[in-house]
């Protein structure tokens, strides 16, 4: 009986850890953004594929990729790391702040020009699901050659 005893508490008490930790693991997301990509104008239309591995609970690393376009004249594609910081971690809600860098390729009909991305963005990533496995993810980002950008990811851990 002792023994089972201790099982049971030893199981409980980690499964109590277990839902107090954000999961860890590795997540793919998808988003739709508003930035700033163009002088023409002041908005630009982009989607973007993101995947990170965290590392902890407070840190993770990743790649994203994005493609904007302004409607207009300006096509960009930018390719980036990822690292990003969990300063805030709720049994339901994650706050962050990312840091990005990478390559931007800008296109129109006439022009063709590569340029160093980077920037910082913040959010937060709210889980559905009593799982965890699916979330949704605001954020604001600033940075360079894009100036601003604010959107919406939806992914999953996997």
């Amino acid at each position: 009986m002792k023994k089972l005893f201790v099982s049971t508490t030893i199981f409980l008490l980690g499964m109590g850890a277990a839902q107090a930790a954000p999961a860890l693991g590795m997540t793919w997301a998808v988003g739709g953004e508003v930035n700033m990509y163009s002088s023409d104008k002041p908005y630009a239309l982009a989607a973007n594929f993101i995947y990170d591995i965290q590392m902890s609970n407070k840190w993770s690393i990743g790649a994203k990729l994005l493609y904007a376009h302004d409607l207009v004249w300006v096509h960009t594609v930018e390719a980036g790391v990822l690292i990003r910081s969990y300063y805030y971690n709720g049994p339901r809600v994650h706050a962050f702040l990312q840091f990005e860098g990478g390559i931007g390729i800008l296109f129109s009909e006439r022009t063709l020009a590569s340029t160093a991305v980077g920037g910082i963005s913040f959010g937060f990533r709210a889980f559905m699901g009593a799982n965890k496995n699916a979330y949704i993810e605001p954020y604001v980002r600033a940075g360079y050659p894009y100036i601003y950008g604010a959107g919406l990811n939806l992914g999953f851990n996997v």
